[in-house]
Order: C-alpha cells, then sequence, then structure tokens
C-alpha cells in the first residue's frame, strides 16, 4: 500500500496523467482484492467512478470507463428471476459504456478491453434438456437455456441404423454435417420470450408427441442451419411406452404411463465383450427372456462367470425400447456369498503409526468379521486363523506372522522391520482374504530440540 502512495506522489505533478491515472487504478484494485471492509464493493465503485468522470474523454481514462463496466457485468451476475432482481439490466450499463469507448479515436488499453467484454456481453448462446425416453403420442417438454437470442429453429429427425453409425464417434468431422444434412420429419421454428437484458434465461418448450421410435432434436439459431456461425444444438431420445426398473439381476418390464406390468415382453441382451485378438469392444447377443405375468424376468449368469456391461432390446407388441445405456452385472457377492452360513470373511488391518525407520517395530492390529448377505449383517469372528504377511517396498515377502482371533474378532502381532533394504512404501498382506495395509518406511530425523516446562510456582 505504502509503494502504490509513493508512486501516487511521484506522479502527482506530471504533465500528463497517464501514469498517474494507471497506478491510482492498480491501488484501487489492489485495495478491493485485499480489503476485508464491508462495504467495498460500493467504496470501489465510487472510486473509479470519480476517476473516469474527472478525466472523461483523455484516452488514459479509458481503463476506468473499463473498470466501471466490468464492475457492472459483475453486478449483474446476483440476478435471481426468482429472488433478488435489483441487477438485471446492470449488463445493459456496461454495454452501452463499452459501446461509448469504442467511439475514441485513440487506441488504449481500456478501449480494447472494453471490446473483449462488449464481444462477451453480446455473445448469444443456447442449450436444451428433455427426458431420455418420452411416452408416445403424448406431448412432452424440453427446457431451454438462452441468452441473447429471439428464435430457435427446430428439426426432428427419425433415427435409423445409417445415422446412428455415423454419429458413433462425436468428434469425427462428419458428426454434425452427418446431422444437418439428415432428412427431418418435422420442422418448426419457436420464438423465445424477448428479455433484452443480456441475461441468460430458461423456458419450457411444447413439443408435440411423436410414435414410438428413435429421434434427434436439432435445434439452431439459424434457419439454414448451414452458416458457419449458427450455434448448433442436438439431443438424442427416444419413445416408448416401455419402462423397466430392477433390483440387482431382478427385472421387472412396465408400462410407462401407468405402471402397470407388461407380460410376454421380449428381452434381448447385448453383450458388450473385450476381443483380446481385435483389441477393442465387440457387441454381440446374449440371452433372450419373456416376462412373466408380473412383467418379471432374472437377469442369469453367463457361462464363462465373467462380468460385462449389457444392453437390453425390450420389446413388447409394436413398442420397443432399446436404449444405449448399458448396465453392469456383478455377480461377486450373489453368487459367493448368498446362502452361506459363513459369509465372506472380511479383515482390517491397522498399524500403530502411518510412518517407521528402518529397523524399529511395527505393531499391527486386526479385526476378522463375517459378512453374511442373506441377512445382510456383520459379525465378528471367534477363533479364526490366518496369516499375515510383511512385503517390502519391491513388494518382496520379507517376514510372516500366523494369527488367530481372541472371542472379540480380533488379533495383534509386530514385525521387527528390515535394515539395508530400500525404503518407501511397505504392505501388511493377508493373502487369503486378499487384504492390504500400506505405511511408509523412510529414513528420517527426529527433532534435536525438546519443549521443556519450569514447574509452576504458586497457585
Amino acid at each position: 500500500m505504502l509503494i502504490y502512495q509513493e508512486l501516487i506522489a511521484f506522479h502527482l505533478n506530471d504533465p500528463k496523467p497517464d501514469a498517474l491515472i494507471d497506478a491510482d487504478l492498480k491501488r484501487l484494485s489492489f485495495v478491493k482484492e485485499n480489503s476485508a471492509h464491508p462495504e467495498k464493493d460500493q467504496l470501489y465503485f465510487n472510486s473509479i467512478n470519480h476517476i473516469a468522470r474527472q478525466y472523461d474523454k483523455l484516452p488514459a481514462a479509458a481503463q476506468a470507463w473499463y473498470l466501471l463496466a466490468q464492475y457492472y457485468n459483475e453486478q449483474a451476475n446476483d440476478y435471481k428471476p426468482h429472488g433478488d432482481t435489483t441487477n438485471r439490466y446492470a449488463r445493459i450499463k456496461a454495454k452501452e459504456i463499452c459501446e461509448q469507448l469504442q467511439s475514441q479515436k485513440d487506441s488504449s488499453e481500456g478501449k480494447i478491453n472494453a471490446w473483449n467484454l462488449l464481444l462477451e456481453l453480446n455473445h448469444s448462446s443456447f442449450e436444451f434438456q428433455l427426458e431420455k425416453v418420452n411416452s408416445p403420442d403424448i406431448p412432452f417438454r424440453s427446457l431451454v437455456t438462452y441468452k441473447n437470442i429471439n428464435t430457435l429453429y427446430l428439426r426432428i429427425i427419425k433415427a435409423d441404423d445409417k445415422l446412428r453409425n455415423q454419429l458413433e464417434n462425436q468428434y469425427s468431422e462428419n458428426y454434425w454435417p452427418s446431422i444437418v444434412k439428415a432428412p427431418a420429419m418435422k420442422n418448426w421454428q419457436q420464438v423465445l420470450p424477448a428479455t433484452n437484458d443480456l441475461q441468460e434465461h430458461k423456458v419450457e418448450m411444447k413439443i408435440d408427441g411423436l410414435p414410438s421410435g428413435e429421434y434427434i432434436l436439432l435445434a439452431s439459431d439459424n434457419a439454414d442451419f448451414n452458416n458457419a456461425k449458427s450455434l448448433l444444438g442436438a439431443r438424442y431420445f427416444y419413445v416408448s411406452g416401455i419402462s423397466y426398473v430392477n433390483n440387482g439381476q431382478d427385472y421387472f418390464v412396465l408400462h410407462r404411463e401407468t405402471g402397470q406390468p407388461l407380460a410376454n415382453a421380449s428381452v434381448q441382451v447385448w453383450e458388450n465383450k473385450y476381443d483380446y485378438k481385435q483389441s477393442k469392444y465387440i457387441k454381440g447377443k446374449g440371452k433372450a427372456y419373456t416376462t412373466d405375468a408380473n412383467g418379471f424376468f432374472k437377469l442369469e449368469k453367463d457361462a464363462d462367470g465373467s462380468n460385462n456391461s449389457i444392453l437390453l432390446d425390450v420389446r413388447h407388441n409394436s413398442d420397443r425400447l432399446f436404449m444405449n445405456d448399458y448396465q453392469y452385472n456383478y455377480f461377486y457377492y450373489r453368487d459367493n456369498l448368498a446362502g452361506k452360513t459363513g459369509g465372506q470373511t472380511s479383515i482390517h488391518l491397522f498399524t500403530d503409526r502411518a510412518i517407521y525407520r528402518p529397523g524399529q517395530t511395527l505393531h499391527f492390529k486386526g479385526i476378522v468379521l463375517a459378512l453374511n448377505m442373506d441377512i445382510r449383517k456383520a459379525d465378528v469372528r471367534a477363533n479364526y486363523s490366518t496369516k499375515i504377511y510383511l512385503k517390502d517396498a519391491n513388494g518382496q515377502e520379507v517376514d510372516s506372522l500366523k494369527v488367530k482371533t481372541n472371542e472379540f474378532g480380533s488379533f495383534n502381532g509386530k514385525f521387527q522391520l528390515p535394515q539395508g533394504s530400500l525404503n518407501g512404501q511397505f504392505t501388511l498382506y493377508a493373502k487369503a482374504e486378499n487384504v492390504y495395509s500400506s505405511f511408509k518406511v523412510e529414513e528420517y530425523k527426529r527433532p534435536k530440540f525438546y519443549v521443556d516446562y519450569e514447574p509452576i510456582k504458586g497457585s
């Protein structure tokens, strides 16, 4: 702060105030950034506003005007459509200041900064969201978030196998041209509420009902969809009366609107398996199922016992739902734990410290639990025997110890850490239960000072 004051004093009597204005603005920015004053924002505004109006048309004052516009732009971020609307039109003030600066003949730092801020204020954007699956022949909604756009131009495109293959790589240079060139089954335009505040707003847009199938909703701020300056957005969605819910491998196929079970629905499983010969994932048909009267089917484990990502192709009468959302089937707990009296054995290992020096004694403790998945309960295992291994930083076994739990399901032991070997991350390892606990072995130094307190004299 003192340096800024000295700098300002040095330039007070300059014939041209450029350096004085520059130093004073940097001082104010420094104070605003570091001050804890509760009204620092208002004080900052008053100060830069004073400098801007004091030097007004001077090119050096353009930076003060820019900081004033930036202040209004930051204030506009506090606008809440359904809350505090005080600063809704603050960006309009910022835009007016930036446009006035562009009329200056001389170039300056403030004028260039104002030009970049003006581009940001005038920037147009939109995005939209809709449910991934919608019911057939029933109008549905899309939530549109937009800024500085008055009209959206929209297309509904029916997705076929050829188009799906073209759109597999979103980063391909042919991705957007493929969507734009695809024939549209419906075109329309949607006028958005005019806001004239340079703020971002949200509105819900109605989309007429569609028959069952897969579609793309394409939107643009330009009617030709091909202009290099056009904004484009696309959403892939499904229309189907089919839905399904699952708990693990138990699936129920239901009507999307009523929730009633869909009996005799066919379900074809598609598996995504890794082909090591081709070094890529290959999609292939798996098992097929038919739902019972309750719309139920149980997903079975593959013969090879593998865990795969799958897709479900569900058909009921003329309706079909085949989403590109992978389901992940993991059978470990169900197949290995359910129905077994002992359940899964789980060991939790603890060391007395997180870091040791070579040659020190490591004290450890373990707690053994038996997990019974049928009743979803864990009990301690008394009189359980296992073997704990000590591994060095190279993963080599250094020592081992047989342990047995007491009536509380715990055991303890100790290892003498080796000297002269490579330091680093050592590991306690219960091989039978595949449990690890890591700790550090480093040649660190203890501090060579100590703190001593004199005996208290008096009460």
